[in-house]
């Protein structure tokens, strides 16, 4: 996105699991033609706008244009978004978010080597089976010991009877959270689920209605925690919001990756401009998702991730590396 004064305003769109083809219908012709003449800085008006039509243009699509917004206005005044959206912090830790792996003792030499390179907290996607999961959770305890954060995000795997018996078990192994047991439409047994367990509950990640569906999940005590990224969740504007009403609640509010690196930005500066989210995810923490950026978000030897110094994003895209494979232009 383009102005007459020469910023220009970037974002991603897509994901190595579905790429920008599949949303660029909905950015074109349902999107654009509501942008054009619009000041860029009435963010809050056109992202209105724009979820309004979120059954025609995907929420990823109304992210991206958004992210275009606020990387424009922090240019325009000079400074990093999160400086916008009001800072609250200039580091958080990272935590490694483990791919799939075959074995127990895979996912277990996983964790050991994040630890010895200073990372203080690592989640799991195990197989969605829940004697092999809690297997998987107990091998990578005692690999680790009792000084990391452990968390387990089961990827709406099971059935309530099932979930609470992992819920349990990780609860011996003092994990740290428990992440979308069961499927986000099944608020019945997630009431059920954070009464019986003291673990807390994450949810809401996928949650149908997106900020707008909140509301019963925090009325129902459906979850402990309060989830959502830039991308799924609509951009920058809805982000801050979500995670600004689970502070309304005195609850956290935990940032998913954003698919692509520079999604990832975004997510960190909102995590940089709210009190209420602790950690930023790098996933895969193999590193797959770093892709077209001069330098990407690096995790330092304490384990922190730091805020963005420059202004807008702050990230330099590069660009010589994505023209390589460059196939049109359809919106400039």
């Amino acid at each position: 996105m383009r102005l007459p004064w020469g910023l220009t305003g970037k974002a991603f769109l897509g994901s190595s699991r579905q790429g920008a083809d599949h949303h660029l219908p909905g950015l074109i012709q349902i999107l654009k033609p509501m942008l054009m003449g619009r000041n860029s800085q009435d963010i809050g008006a056109i992202w209105w706008d724009m979820w309004k039509q979120n059954r025609q243009a995907t929420t990823q699509a109304i992210g991206a244009v958004d992210i275009c917004l606020w990387d424009l206005n922090g240019q325009r005044a000079g400074l990093p978004i999160h400086r916008l959206l009001g800072t609250c912090k200039d580091s958080v830790p990272a935590y490694s978010s483990t791919a799939r792996h075959a074995t127990a003792e895979e996912y277990a030499e996983e964790a050991i080597r994040f630890k010895e390179m200073g990372w203080t907290a690592h989640k799991l996607h195990p197989h969605g089976e829940p004697e092999a999961d809690v297997r998987i959770c107990r091998a990578v305890r005692e690999a680790v010991g009792p000084d990391i954060k452990l968390m387990l995000d089961s990827m709406w795997a099971y059935r309530y009877a099932d979930a609470v018996r992992v819920g349990r078990a990780i609860e011996e192994l003092d994990y740290y959270w428990y992440e979308d047991p069961l499927v986000e439409e099944d608020l019945y047994n997630y009431v059920k689920l954070c009464a019986k367990l003291d673990i807390p509950i994450m949810s809401t990640e996928f949650a149908p209605g997106r900020y707008y569906g909140m509301a019963p999940w925090i009325m129902n005590r459906s979850t402990d925690f309060l989830r959502g990224d830039v991308a799924v969740t609509g951009g920058i504007t809805p982000m801050v919001r979500l995670c600004h009403l689970a502070e309304g609640f005195n609850m956290q509010c935990e940032i998913h990756h954003g698919g692509n690196s520079l999604n990832n930005v975004a997510n960190l500066h909102v995590t940089m401009a709210v009190p209420n989210c602790e950690f930023y995810e790098v996933f895969p923490c193999t590193g797959e998702n770093k892709f077209g950026l001069v330098e990407d978000i690096e995790v330092d030897d304490r384990g922190l991730v730091h805020a963005p110094t420059g202004p807008g994003l702050g990230f330099e895209i590069d660009y010589d590396l994505l023209n390589t494979v460059h196939l049109g232009t359809v919106w400039e």
